[in-house]
């Protein structure tokens, strides 16, 4: 996937630090431009399914839903302006899985740097052992590598440290986050029938005024 987004520059273009301040549209744009594996401008739903599998345990159902939601003219593809419904239907959905993508780079780059800096250990570990049988005139070389040493170490620690921390996190709230989201789409489900039986009380409501006036009647249906 592209770099974790960074407030204040292009979306897409560069690493993202994942902190109160970066707006909600900057999170939908980054999901969106993640989706796109294509670069099209346009996600499918396969490409949509197939991201989300990465960061949160839904059903094929629920990402089907979640999916139909944008995809108003069920083409099976949706634009960004279409994708834009998804932020304000779903926020935590959102919010939720853009943390966790934001997580998931940090890990995969710390666990990058962790290697690189043992490599360099064991090529400066090899570079030591050169440097000791020249001890008499490379001593101040030595002294800077071991140096280096110290702060790669250091770095190493550090990374074990944080990613300890980022799965103890992640373990401790993913039943929250789970339940919220859950939560979240069976109340829009809710939202929905209930506009649907709204619409359907109304739409008698005029059959049953009509036929009262038709019979001479004064009677009228009550609106809530």
């Amino acid at each position: 996937g592209r770099a974790r987004p960074v407030v204040g520059a292009e979306v897409g273009a560069a690493p993202m630090a994942a902190e109160p301040f970066v707006s909600e549209e900057e999170k939908l744009r980054y999901l969106f431009d993640e989706m796109d594996t294509e670069g099209s401008g346009s996600v499918s739903l396969v490409m949509f399914k197939n991201w989300l599998r990465k960061f949160v345990d839904f059903s094929e159902e629920t990402m089907e839903l979640l999916f139909a939601t944008v995809d108003a003219q069920r083409t099976g593809w949706v634009s960004w302006n279409e994708f834009g419904v998804f932020g304000k239907r779903f926020p935590n959905v959102c919010d939720i899985v853009f943390h966790r993508a934001a997580d998931s780079w940090d890990m995969m780059n710390r666990d990058l740097e962790t290697q690189q800096a043992q490599q360099q250990l064991q090529q400066n570990a090899a570079e030591d052992d050169e440097i000791r049988q020249q001890l008499a005139t490379l001593q101040s070389q030595l002294q800077a590598l071991q140096q280096q040493n110290e702060a790669l170490h250091s770095t190493i620690q550090n990374n074990i440290y944080l990613n300890q921390a980022t799965a103890s996190r992640q373990e401790a709230m993913h039943p929250e986050e789970q339940t919220l989201m859950e939560r979240e789409i069976n109340m829009e489900r809710h939202r929905e029938a209930l506009r649907d039986s709204e619409l359907l009380f109304l739409e008698q409501s005029q059959h049953y005024n009509k036929a009262a006036t038709a019979l001479g009647s004064p009677r009228r249906a009550k609106q809530y």
